[in-house]
């Protein structure tokens, strides 16, 4: 069930960016391309319930691509390469509140994402919105367990079975953000919620002691500086 859901996912997500670059016409004259980074916290939604909180500031970066067709309703689309850590905490103990388990994932991401908008001070300026499928590819792993009090007890990297864990996850990302435009250039600052639809450990029946369900979710705050890649007339 949950193989024939992941493969619905990524044939949607292909279908969706399909649709998206249909919907714009090639020789419209606003093609970007930037680079991006920023920050990501991250939390698991785990299943039989485990406490879990936010684990801050892990760090992002990558390579982006927008397009701003001409018909204001359609708005633009945003395709992002993100190289990336995402974790969680949680308490594995209620009666050692204060020890935490932490683990860190870096992963590849690859986002496809609708973008609507709106212009402001002649076009200088945009508020935008984010939404779309993302795909996703844990690299690497690290896992840790830290005392309040006495500090990190331990430190090791987190080994991958192919039996018990998924490296593959899917999910939906959305958010909104604000660019100023500068010549050819444009910087853009926005915040993003990304809401994962993959279990991280494998059902309990392929692998027996995975919680039954276990997906990350992370929000990420980001800067972008982007380059038109087409000259227009008003460009002096």
């Amino acid at each position: 069930m949950k193989g024939a859901m992941k493969k619905q996912w990524l044939c949607a997500a292909v279908g969706w960016l399909f649709l998206l670059l249909q919907a714009f016409p090639i020789h419209a004259q606003q093609h970007y391309i930037g680079i991006r980074g920023g920050a990501v916290a991250g939390k698991a939604r785990i299943k039989p319930t485990v406490e879990s909180k936010y684990f801050m500031a892990t760090p992002m970066a990558g390579i982006s691509y927008k397009f701003y067709g001409t018909d204001r309703f359609l708005g633009g689309i945003q395709i992002d390469l993100n190289v990336l850590q995402k974790g969680f905490k949680t308490i594995p103990e209620a009666s050692k509140p204060d020890t935490s388990y932490r683990r860190t994932i870096t992963a590849v991401e690859l986002p496809f994402l609708w973008q609507p908008h709106a212009n402001l001070f002649r076009g200088h300026a945009r508020v935008f919105l984010n939404l779309g499928p993302y795909v996703s590819y844990a690299l690497a792993s690290e896992e840790r367990m830290v005392s309040a009090r006495d500090g990190m007890l331990w430190k090791r990297d987190y080994v991958y079975d192919s039996r018990r864990d998924n490296r593959l996850e899917i999910g939906l990302a959305g958010g909104g953000g604000v660019a100023v435009a500068i010549r050819r250039f444009e910087l853009q600052a926005e915040f993003r919620y990304v809401f994962g639809f993959s279990d991280m450990l494998k059902q309990p029946m392929k692998y027996p002691g995975n919680p039954d369900s276990s997906p990350i979710d992370q929000m990420n705050i980001s800067l972008g500086l982007y380059y038109r890649l087409f000259k227009q007339n008003k460009d002096k």
